[in-house]
């Protein structure tokens, strides 16, 4: 049986992805609209240069238990507009091909307050030796799949950073990670938001039992899978809003 570890409720934020409680929604109905652009951090005779194609989401669940999530692809321009978005705390996440995934972990969506000047920035990775992870977070019996998970890479080599990323909402990952070996662990917040269940690759509780996954500049390591007690987190209910620029 998979057990579930506690930790401190005050984590550090590390790499702009905060490991604080389930996010959550309000149910009043109060909505605004959100706009903004991003950029690369690459600056270019003197600007930041801009992203289009970017794909911009939110998600979160309101206190019953239903899932909301919104979409949006910024222009040529790098802008992006998603309407009538309910106030309340979500995860924001941002991906673009060639570019580091930025990620929000706890986003606060208040009415008239900066929602309309928003501004990104990402690392450009195109030029970075490294290559592409993928897999994908479910729970093990049913094979529902669980967005928001924290995908973390620590590697191997203790004098090299870490690196992060999330599920969408189909429970997959894909991000582009720098040459090395690293150990690949996935967090989840537990039901109550009061611990975290924490699980390494390959169906390990410990990293001295975790297997290593080897990083070659140009190539793929795909299948990196977690199946999850269903105890930790299951929402009642999908609803999804859509909009794109």
């Amino acid at each position: 049986m998979k057990s579930i570890m506690k930790l401190f409720i005050a984590i550090p934020i590390i790499a702009m992805i905060v490991f604080g409680m389930n996010t959550y929604a309000s149910e009043d109905g109060s909505m605004t609209t959100l706009t903004g652009y991003v950029y690369s951090k690459t600056i270019i005779n003197g600007v930041h240069t801009v992203i289009a194609n970017a794909k911009v989401s939110l998600s979160s669940y309101t206190e019953s238990g239903n899932s909301i999530n919104y979409h949006a692809i910024t222009d040529t321009t790098g802008k992006f507009k998603i309407d009538s978005v309910i106030q309340g705390e979500y995860s924001l996440h941002i991906n673009a091909q060639g570019y580091s995934n930025f990620i929000i972990r706890e986003f606060e969506v208040e009415q008239n307050h900066g929602m309309n000047s928003l501004k990104f920035f990402l690392r450009d990775t195109s030029q970075m030796k490294g290559g592409i992870v993928s897999g994908k977070v479910d729970f093990e019996n049913s094979n529902n799949a669980i967005m928001n998970s924290i995908i973390e890479f620590i590697s191997a080599d203790t004098s090299r950073k870490n690196f992060f990323t999330t599920t969408d909402m189909e429970g997959r990952f894909r991000t582009k990670v720098p040459v090395g070996k690293y150990y690949v662990m996935v967090s989840i917040a537990s039901k109550d938001s009061l611990s975290f269940y924490q699980e390494y690759y390959k169906n390990a509780h410990s990293i001295a039992d975790a297997k290593v996954i080897t990083v070659t500049d140009g190539e793929s390591v795909s299948d990196i899978e977690f199946e999850i007690p269903e105890q930790i987190y299951l929402p009642k209910h999908k609803i999804t809003f859509s909009g794109t620029v």
